[in-house]
């Protein structure tokens, strides 16, 4: 995990957290798909935004890495109650 500059943590603690919007799983599964990449748009932009470069190749491919794990664990369990 890259290190994390104090100035971005206390930024990031003061925002206005009231405002947030907070959705149910329900609601959240309610929306048309164009509108969760969309918003999944505006994350990536924003990340970007705030740390240019990042992420970088090493940090992408590990990340393909634990995909890839995930991938393989649900599979092995996948018929974990089937029987």
């Amino acid at each position: 995990m890259p290190d994390l500059a104090p100035e971005d943590m206390r930024a990031f603690a003061a925002r206005a957290w009231q405002r947030v919007e907070r959705l149910s799983a329900q609601e959240r599964a309610r929306r048309p798909v164009a509108e969760k990449l969309r918003i999944a748009e505006v994350l990536r932009r924003a990340a970007a935004e705030a740390r240019p470069g990042w992420p970088d190749t090493a940090a992408r491919l590990a990340d393909l890495d634990h995909h890839r794990l995930v991938r393989h664990l649900l599979r092995a369990a996948s018929d974990v109650g089937a029987r």
